[in-house]
């Protein structure tokens, strides 16, 4: 038994050369270069060479394996780097922008941005809303402290809160985050949403203390906010509403309950919103 010592050949077209390289190459040069690689060329009319793959080169199965070979003799440093003759300039996506906008309108009215973790104690979060809420349980979690995953940024900023008390007052603070909430058409039944969350504590606040900076911020984006009567677990009756613009649900605000500040350890009253920034996006298209 002996090695069959076959001859393949090969015929490549220079325009498919050129195309890979990003070079204007001859038939002429091409066969040279290939010569110089130890293949048996010619060129040949319609534009393409003839190339002769001797048997030892069993690596060689495809044209682009030749073009790599041309590569090698002319040098890739030779090739250098090509400018792209046509491309469009990268541009940010909207939601991007607004939550970008969002960020700097907040900090402008002396806001504080905090990121507060995904993963959160479920019972931390079951007192934020008196056990009224639905929790996303972690199978098993490394620790109960990451036992949930949120479905608000209400007990985040809450925690915020009852680890600066005391801090110089008021303290003013806002989240741009995504939550988990329920969605039937999901395969999950979950699905993410991104939310902007925002808090004020001080020795004296009122629902109107927030009330002020959530409508500053979406008459800065050009809409016209209304309130309606809401009630909500963590908040006080009376003391709470929903947020509407062009009569659709954006988000909620209010003052936080004295019950939840007690169970919470927090002194000092608070006043807190939340809102929907993909449905503020929905509203400003």
């Amino acid at each position: 038994i002996t090695p069959e010592l076959r001859e393949d050949i090969m015929r490549i077209e220079i325009n498919y050369i050129n195309k890979l390289l990003g070079t204007s190459l001859t038939s002429e040069k091409v066969v040279k270069h290939l010569k110089t690689m130890r293949f048996e060329a010619s060129a040949e009319e319609k534009n393409s060479v003839r190339v002769i793959i001797p048997p030892y080169r069993v690596d060689i199965l495809h044209p682009a394996d030749i073009v790599e070979e041309i590569a090698m003799s002319i040098g890739y440093d030779n090739l250098g780097p090509q400018p792209i003759p046509n491309y469009l300039p990268a541009k940010r996506p909207r939601r991007i922008i607004l939550v970008n906008h969002l960020r700097e309108l907040l900090i402008g009215l002396g806001f504080q941005e905090v990121m507060t973790l995904v993963l959160m104690s479920s019972d931390f979060v079951k007192k934020v809303f008196k056990g009224e809420v639905d929790v996303l349980e972690v199978l098993n979690p490394l620790s109960l402290e990451l036992s949930c995953v949120r479905t608000s940024l209400l007990p985040g900023i809450m925690a915020v809160f009852g680890k600066s008390q005391y801090a110089e007052m008021p303290v003013r603070v806002f989240e741009i985050g995504y939550v988990v909430t329920k969605d039937v058409n999901s395969p999950t039944g979950w699905r993410n949403e991104l939310r902007l969350g925002i808090g004020i504590m001080n020795s004296e606040v009122s629902f109107e203390d927030i009330q002020a900076p959530v409508y500053a911020v979406l008459r800065a984006l050009g809409l016209q906010p209304q309130t309606k009567i809401y009630t909500h677990p963590t908040l006080i009756n009376g003391r709470t509403a929903k947020l509407l613009v062009n009569e659709k649900f954006v988000g909620y605000l209010g003052e936080v309950h004295p019950e939840v500040l007690e169970v919470l350890g927090i002194k000092y009253p608070v006043a807190i919103a939340e809102l929907n920034v993909e449905r503020i996006e929905m509203v400003l298209r």
